[in-house]
């Protein structure tokens, strides 16, 4: 249903587009029509695009598909640019025409054509840069979480979200990230969700390099939303096979003579509506781990904060928002999360990381909210509750790495 609402929206924004640029570049009937065939075209692609990922057979690497998905996808940017400046510049000559009534008839022109030139050079830019952006890859975002378990200093974690490996993500940007996260030599690996966009049929080519990540505690992951869009159950077996552990609903406990820590997953809230017994439970993911352990938990939403923290989770580790992905998504994607991205304090009780995404959804753009690979520290800083619970487990082992 969101699907259908999402296109009757880009109708009437597109409705908008015509006629705005109709009117501010001058266009002929003839110009105009080409405009809104145009719009038209790109339109169905963008319906299509979003069918047919899904479709398990499809050859995401021909030259046909890609042609078509970058039509569809570069469309979406340039029409996005285009509906944000345009208002903006409809904003600014209103108020420019108010203050300005008895401006002579040249004046007012070369304000016109300023515009116009203004609004073809943003467009074009902001698309640009957001697709060289996009496609360079993800850049590292070092985080320092205090903790107040001094087992945990030094411990190192790299986190991987939303990679959407699909129809425009493929095994080089793949391996790029793992050589990335490959180069930092963790501790642990996380995957937070959203791995894929399409069959295993389709992408396992592509995300065979997964099963080459590195560390010396393991790699763990939990699922999100776009796994069940993608064909959960094909998919479980194969992350296996890549070496990532999947956490449903459960948890692992470390314990070595350097680290003692808990490493938990839940699942997505899409998942659990179409599979009762995949529906997240963040109280059954840490039955039994030890109390006294620090506690992580990947959860695919920030959302699941609410339930995770009074699950007695020290940290949780998070993506799905993307941090809104490019200018202007990211000025609005706070209404609909409490966290959209990096660091925060939930109820003064549990730390709750946001990665921004590691691929890109859609649209290979990502103005202004780069992709990352999350590299998380951890430092010893002691509070109050270090002695309580010292005096509550004095068999503690608190030994240091």
């Amino acid at each position: 249903m969101f699907l259908y609402f999402f296109f009757v929206g880009q109708l009437l924004g597109l409705t908008y587009l015509t006629f705005s640029l109709k009117r501010r570049f001058s266009l002929n009937s003839k110009k105009t029509i080409y405009l809104a065939a145009y719009f038209l075209v790109y339109l169905v692609s963008h319906f299509l695009a979003y069918k047919l990922r899904n479709a398990g057979t499809l050859a995401f690497r021909s030259l046909p598909i890609q042609i078509f998905y970058y039509f569809s996808y570069i469309s979406f940017t340039l029409i996005i640019f285009a509906l944000v400046y345009l208002v903006i510049l409809d904003g600014i000559e209103w108020i420019y025409n108010k203050k300005n009534k008895n401006t002579d008839l040249k004046k007012r022109e070369f304000f016109k054509k300023s515009l116009q030139f203004g609004l073809a050079g943003g467009v074009l830019s902001s698309t640009t840069l957001g697709v060289v952006q996009a496609k360079s890859g993800p850049e590292y975002k070092f985080i320092e979480i205090p903790v107040d378990h001094p087992e945990m200093e030094g411990l190192t974690i790299a986190q991987i979200s939303d990679l959407h490996v699909g129809p425009l993500i493929d095994r080089s940007y793949v391996q790029d990230t793992v050589d990335r996260v490959n180069a930092q030599k963790v501790d642990l690996v996380v995957l937070t969700g959203d791995l894929v966009d399409g069959s295993p049929e389709q992408l396992m080519g592509d995300m065979a390099p997964l099963k080459d990540l590195q560390s010396r505690l393991g790699i763990y992951g939990c699922l999100g939303n776009h796994e069940l869009y993608s064909g959960l159950y094909d998919w479980l077996p194969q992350f296996e096979s890549l070496n990532i552990r999947m956490l449903n609903n459960e948890h692992i406990v470390i314990d070595s003579a350097q680290r003692s820590f808990v490493i938990a997953g839940v699942t997505d809230p899409h998942i659990g509506r179409a599979y009762e017994e995949l529906r997240p439970n963040a109280k059954k993911a840490i039955q039994g781990a030890p109390a006294h352990f620090y506690k992580i938990v990947l959860a695919h939403q920030p959302s699941a904060c609410f339930e995770t923290v009074e699950a007695g989770f020290d940290l949780q580790l998070s993506g799905h928002t993307h941090g809104g992905q490019f200018f202007p998504f990211n000025l609005v994607i706070s209404f609909f999360h409490p966290y959209v991205r990096g660091l925060n304090r939930h109820k003064e009780k549990m730390w709750v990381y946001v990665n921004s995404a590691t691929g890109y959804w859609g649209p290979p753009n990502r103005l202004a909210v780069p992709a990352e690979i999350t590299i998380f520290s951890f430092k010893f800083k002691p509070t109050t509750q270090t002695q309580v619970r010292l005096q509550e487990n004095p068999t503690e082992n608190y030994t240091m790495s």
